[in-house]
């Protein structure tokens, strides 16, 4: 990234001119391999600051101890992992990769804080958002 001045000087207005800063502002390219991103959507999903709330049957990352609701849960019978609908869009959007490739990656640092093997992971659209809640949870 890099700046270009352009100063100009106009006729005085009064008893000295002044000068027009004009300031263009250059954008580098950057490459980042696959590599790359997977290791910055870690650090992003490391820097949520997730609650992670461990039950018998099972593990539910919040956003906050309050919610009834997980952004996260993995079922620990199953071996499956609940995913919100919008952490996987959010991820995707932002980074720019695919929902599919986003799902896998939150699926891997998942695995991270958790100490059985993820069988299978679950996208809870946005209709099926009781996947993700503890209510639901409970009662099977």
């Amino acid at each position: 990234m890099y700046f270009y001045f352009n100063y100009s000087k106009f006729p005085p207005l009064s008893k000295g001119g002044y000068f027009v800063l004009s300031l263009y502002l250059y954008h580098m390219k950057y490459l980042i391999t696959e590599s790359q991103i997977d290791k910055v959507i870690f650090k992003y999903l490391d820097n949520q600051d997730f609650v992670k709330d461990a039950t018998p049957k099972e593990i539910f990352f919040l956003n906050s101890i309050n919610d009834e609701q997980g952004v996260i849960v993995f079922d620990k019978k199953k071996g499956m992992l609940y995913i919100s609908f919008d952490l996987v869009n959010e991820i995707a959007s932002f980074f720019s990769v695919s929902k599919v490739h986003s799902s896998n990656l939150i699926t891997d640092w998942a695995q991270g804080y958790i100490d059985q093997r993820i069988r299978l992971n679950y996208i809870a659209a946005t209709n099926h958002r009781g996947l993700l809640a503890r209510s639901y949870h409970s009662r099977t």
